[in-house]
């Protein structure tokens, strides 16, 4: 989803991968503009978007026409507006968190140079994630065997990818996941590179669930309380524990959410009309992007790094330091 990518190590490039911060030629813009289509975007990945973020930051660093306070005072403001227009999504708090950290310790003269850098930094090991979590997810994949997916995700289709370039091709079954139907795009990216696919409404999942082997679920959030992922994740991981299938969620640890913000990010609803853009008089209509599936139904989380229990990520997130200039009232 969205408008530029970054290549993988791989040939083949899904629409949703992520943006380049510095190899793609975006319209330049100050940071405001640049946040206003963060908040605006309802297709791209938590990753994706977190790598547009950090060319927010790049942009204000390269602002020299402000003195050190001024300019201070914009990266903090900066910071919370990049949090506010996606609050669902953990890297974009972890990012601006990071910038704060490594900016405090920076100095006045140094402080553009550092912000800039660590942006940069943290977008290219954005970047890189797909492929380091598709290296250690490739294993709990069956040789042949048939990988239920819900939404679309970078780190998913690369795992995928990498299943069939090594020889242990899997049928794939995607949801369309509306309202943005970003599963069809998944299940297309699949085909072209030759994979078996089906394609399936979102409320057949249950049915679903019994032809599958294993459940790949991406995150936008790893919180305290449980895995914040597309809407419909939530009653897919339940099925999939009473049918005994496992459920791998396959996300970078800037995913993260940290546990002395909060168990879990706001989930917000979001405009009806992308579900019903006429819809009858007297109907509420709720659409609301995320969902939070409990760690009972998750059997592994996959990161760059390792699998991992979600004991093992709850205590990851408890050790997560807040920048004062992020901590709610």
């Amino acid at each position: 989803m969205g408008r530029g990518s970054t290549r993988y190590a791989y040939s083949t490039v899904p629409s949703y991968a992520l943006h380049s911060l510095f190899g793609y030629n975006w319209p330049v813009a100050d940071w405001h503009s640049i946040v206003a289509a963060i908040a605006a975007d309802n297709r791209s990945g938590a990753t994706a978007i977190a790598a547009r973020a950090a060319e927010a930051i790049a942009a204000l660093a390269q602002r020299t026409d402000l003195a050190p306070d001024a300019w201070r005072a914009q990266l903090n403001e900066l910071a919370r507006a990049l949090i506010a227009a996606q609050p669902s999504m953990a890297p974009l708090f972890n990012l601006a968190n990071g910038v704060l950290w490594a900016v405090e310790g920076a100095g006045p003269d140094k402080s553009r140079e550092v912000a800039g850098r660590t942006a940069e930094e943290r977008a290219q090991a954005m970047r890189a994630s797909p492929k380091g979590i598709a290296d250690h997810a490739v294993q709990m994949i069956p040789a042949g065997g048939v990988v239920l997916t819900h939404s679309a995700s970078a780190a998913v289709y690369t795992t995928l990818y990498l299943v069939h370039q090594r020889g242990r091709t899997a049928t794939v079954i995607c949801t369309e996941s509306r309202p943005q139907l970003e599963g069809q795009m998944l299940a297309r990216d699949l085909a072209a590179i030759g994979l078996p696919v089906r394609l399936i409404v979102d409320a057949a999942v249950y049915e679903a669930v019994s032809q599958a082997d294993v459940v790949l679920l991406g995150a936008d959030a790893l919180a305290p309380a449980g895995v914040v992922n597309k809407i419909g994740s939530a009653g897919l991981a339940a099925i999939a524990q009473a049918k005994g299938k496992p459920v791998i969620v396959l996300a970078g640890r800037d995913k993260v959410w940290p546990a002395e913000l909060s168990d879990k990010p706001p989930i917000i609803d979001r405009d009806p009309a992308e579900v019903w853009p006429d819809a009858s008089p007297g109907v509420t209509v709720i659409n609301r992007y995320f969902d939070l599936t409990p760690w009972s139904a998750v059997t592994r989380v996959v990161t760059e790094d390792s699998a991992l229990t979600p004991e093992e990520v709850k205590a990851l997130a408890a050790r997560i330091r807040v920048h004062p200039s992020l901590r709610r009232a």
